[in-house]
């Protein structure tokens, strides 16, 4: 922050064998960072001058990860998804946490008793809850799930798609009119795909973003302000991964290592 490297405690959350920040939120002059510590999903918040408060958001059985955070009505918003046994077998459950200024965390449940669920990603659309994700109900392995859309009152019907196991739903981006953008990963191609749909599941448009032919691709994240559509990620190519970015009409990779290896997160429009 301003230059100085802040580092975030995780003694409330020991023993465990990874931690790991995901997404950060500017709210009342303080951040606020998501993340996780072994799939359990905790929230960080950093003040001005004082301690950083380290807290689960979530301490009950079966709490897996936790999405990006989105503000509204004077509240965070975080998608999760949770495991409870059954017997031998497991149910999976998908929701989203309200959380207060202080930190204070409450479920609501959107759909249970699956047998495969996750969520990727949460946004708001007219006062809507819309959380990107997978959802399976034939059995319990994750590799057969497919692009799951909810709202707030559950699984949305997206139409026409052909094959919905054929996409992985990485994130739900609200633009105008009521409309969506769900930016998605093309199994068929190995490239990066974005549908707009309006709040019914309705396809409207198909995006391809650019990216270099022949190559693998994905977008990790998109961008939207003022009828301007901004996306970014990383494609493989012999020499490593390359980070690329596309706003508007400008389109520009990423300085990087020869060899290395990147990963691309988060690109938003920022006015001056």
């Amino acid at each position: 922050k301003n230059g100085r490297k802040i580092e975030l405690p995780y003694t409330a959350f020991e023993p465990f064998e990874k931690c790991g920040a995901k997404d950060l939120f500017l709210w009342n002059g303080k951040i606020y960072i998501s993340g996780s510590v072994d799939f359990r999903p905790v929230l960080w918040i950093v003040t001005e001058g004082g301690p950083v408060i380290q807290k689960f958001i979530d301490s009950n059985e079966g709490v897996r990860s936790a999405s990006n955070i989105h503000l509204h009505n004077n509240r965070l918003f975080i998608g999760g998804d949770k495991a409870h046994h059954n017997g031998n077998e497991l149910r999976f459950e998908v929701g989203y946490w309200t959380i207060d200024a202080n930190g204070e965390a409450s479920w609501n449940s959107i759909e249970n008793n699956l047998k495969y669920a996750t969520s990727f990603s949460i946004a708001l659309s007219s006062g809507k809850v819309f959380i990107a994700g997978e959802r399976n109900v034939l059995n319990g392995r994750s590799i057969d799930s497919y692009m799951n859309l909810w709202n707030s009152t559950g699984k949305v019907d997206l139409k026409p798609i052909d094959e919905l196991a054929a996409y992985r739903l990485n994130e739900v981006v609200p633009i105008t009119n009521g409309n969506i953008l769900l930016n998605a990963y093309d199994f068929k191609t190995h490239r990066p795909l974005i549908f707009k749909i309006n709040e019914e599941g309705q396809v409207l448009e198909t995006i391809r973003p650019e990216i270099p032919a022949g190559v693998r691709g994905y977008c990790t994240y998109v961008a939207y302000k003022n009828g301007k559509l901004a996306y970014g990620g990383f494609y493989s190519a012999a020499s490593g991964n390359h980070l690329w970015v596309k706003a508007g009409d400008r389109s520009f990779e990423l300085e990087t290592g020869n060899g290395s290896q990147y990963t691309a997160n988060r690109a938003e429009w920022i006015t001056k």
